[in-house]
């Protein structure tokens, strides 16, 4: 209790200089809190809007052009596995559309599902943007958006859609619904519907294009399609996943991460090269109160104590202070722009490693102040006053 007290006296002592110091140290703190936790969010929210719009394992033909032989025991195997949590089979081809308001044709791509449901749960179709009802027959469909304005068309409207734009007469269908999956280009580009229907656009009846499926953890997509290909062992299919047909996004995720990761070192660093200077010109203004406490008992590791108590209380402080303010900017973030762009979730183990390391390091800040502390001898401290 001795050299804890001794400590707080030193600290208020110098009390601008406290004060400035914490300051300085709860802005570092706070400003890690919120970069990490903010680009921890925008990480997420980049994968979580790529992987609602496509499966996370997807098995299609060796040949893309191709439909899937002997599905069926293809599912039976992959769907035994415990980490496959959705299936669905899927028909899907090249067609043409075009609403009768517009003869032009355009290109779209038919999606055709075995069940709704099963869609939903791998492409996220009926979010919260979604508008109309999900087709009950089999001459209904669901388009995009984007599609939809380029058309001039709506929810009711009829569609003439054919394998073939030379074709003048395809299949007549119904827009029950209008999808938005967050992305331009996929709400342009596909329409969907039930595997019947996409059938009979598509002249392939009982036919399949691709196996698509969700896993529990679709970090570890890559891995279980591994597993996958393993225990089929065929060699007429391609089994693929999420992260190898976004390559290009994860290493921009896996380089945004290392650069912050980086930044957040130098600024914890910074802050602690703060204490420790301050600390350090501590020390040589309290030679007199050092050599005193010496001089009365105190010993040499005693007197080292002193300096590391006051980094770890200037530590605490600065952390519990700068903790609130990353808190205080988070909230503002998400006020003011958090909808627009994304919403900061709080990570707790991010967080706890965070403050954790901060006060760590305004301990280790000290250290050097605390070898100047106990080097220094009475006599010398006598002679130099």
């Amino acid at each position: 209790m001795l050299l804890l007290d001794i400590a707080f006296r030193f600290i208020k002592s110098r009390k601008l200089q406290s004060i400035l110091l914490i300051v300085g140290f709860s802005i570092g703190v706070g400003t890690n809190l919120f970069i990490g936790n903010l680009i921890s969010s925008i990480e997420d929210d980049l994968i979580d809007r790529t992987i609602n719009a496509q499966p996370h394992i997807t098995i299609t033909n060796t040949n893309s052009s191709d439909y899937i032989s002997d599905y069926s025991s293809i599912l039976s195997e992959v769907e035994s596995m415990n980490e496959i949590t959705q299936t669905s089979k899927i028909l899907e081809g090249r067609s043409f559309i075009m609403n009768y308001k517009n003869d032009t044709p355009e290109d779209i791509i038919v999606k055709g599902f075995s069940s709704f449901r099963e869609a939903d749960n791998i492409f996220n179709i009926f979010n919260s943007d979604f508008q109309g009802s999900r087709p009950a027959e089999a001459n209904e469909v669901i388009l995009g958006k984007g599609m939809a304005e380029k058309l001039g068309i709506g929810i009711g409207d009829i569609l003439n859609v054919s394998i073939t734009p030379a074709a003048p007469l395809g299949r007549i269908l119904i827009v029950k619904g209008l999808y938005d999956l967050g992305s331009d280009t996929l709400n342009e580009l596909w329409l969907f519907c039930h595997i019947v229907t996409a059938g009979m656009i598509l002249f392939a009846m009982d036919k399949v294009t691709s196996l698509a499926f969700q896993v529990k953890n679709h970090m570890k997509a890559d891995t279980i399609a591994a597993e996958i290909e393993t225990k089929l062992n065929r060699d007429d299919i391609v089994v693929s996943n999420w992260k190898e047909e976004n390559s290009a996004l994860m290493k921009t995720l896996q380089a945004q991460s290392i650069s912050t990761k980086v930044v957040q070192f130098f600024i914890l660093l910074s802050v602690a090269i703060g204490i420790g200077s301050v600390l350090s010109i501590s020390v040589i203004h309290k030679q007199k109160q050092i050599g005193i406490l010496k001089a009365m008992g105190i010993s040499d590791h005693e007197s080292g104590q002193i300096f590391t108590l006051q980094g770890l209380i200037l530590g605490t402080i600065g952390t519990f202070f700068g903790f609130l303010f990353g808190l205080l900017m988070i909230f503002l973030f998400n006020l003011f722009t958090g909808v627009d762009v994304v919403t900061i979730t709080i990570r707790l183990g991010f967080t706890l490693i965070s403050l954790s390391s901060s006060m760590a390091a305004a301990v280790l800040a000290a250290y050097l102040p605390s070898r100047m502390s106990q080097q220094m001898q009475v006599i010398e401290i006598i002679q130099r006053s």
